[in-house]
C-alpha cells in the first residue's frame, strides 16, 4: 500500500490549482492557484482570505479560503464555484511498512508508478480521481475530497 502526503508547510507552501466558474455565468479563462500560506485583505472586511480576484465582466470580488479536515481539502468560497482540481504541485509518496519516501511525486494524470532500485519494491498509484463536492451557503463554499 503506497500513501501520499503534500508537503506543505513554511519552508514549501503547496499550490492547489481549480479551474472556476464566477457566480455571474462567466468561466475564468485561466485556473486560479492558492494555498494556505498566502493571505490577502478583502475590500470593505475585516477578513483574510487565501485568494482574490475582482471580476472584469460584473466588477465584484470573488475570494476563496483553504484548509485541510484529515485527508479533506475544504475550499470556502464567495461567488466561485470550483469546478475542476488540477494536481499538478508535487506530492510525496510512502510504501506501507514507512521505510521509502519519495518526493516530487506528480499525480496530474491520475497514476504514478516508481521501483526502488536497492530492493526492487515497486510503489504505483493507479486510478486517482478528484471529486469536487458543493455545499451551498451564504455564497458558495467546495470541498475537493480525494477518490480512489
Amino acid at each position: 500500500m503506497v500513501t501520499y502526503t503534500i508537503t506543505d508547510d513554511e519552508t514549501y507552501h503547496h499550490d492547489y490549482k481549480f479551474k472556476v466558474q464566477r457566480n455571474c455565468g462567466a468561466f475564468h479563462p485561466k485556473p486560479i492557484e492558492m494555498n494556505q500560506w498566502h493571505q490577502q485583505q478583502v475590500t470593505g472586511f475585516r477578513r483574510s482570505v487565501n485568494f482574490i480576484m475582482k471580476c472584469k465582466s460584473c466588477r465584484r470580488e470573488r475570494y476563496a479560503t483553504i484548509s485541510k479536515r484529515g485527508s479533506q481539502l475544504i475550499v470556502t468560497a464567495f461567488r466561485l464555484i470550483a469546478l475542476e482540481h488540477i494536481a499538478d504541485d508535487p506530492y510525496q509518496c510512502q510504501n506501507s511498512q514507512g521505510d521509502l519516501m519519495v518526493q516530487g511525486v506528480g499525480l496530474l494524470d491520475g497514476e504514478w508508478g516508481y521501483v526502488d532500485e536497492s530492493s526492487g519494491e515497486e510503489m504505483r498509484i493507479s486510478d486517482l480521481t478528484w471529486e469536487i463536492e458543493m455545499v451551498k451557503y451564504s455564497g458558495y463554499a467546495s470541498s475537493i475530497k480525494q477518490k480512489y
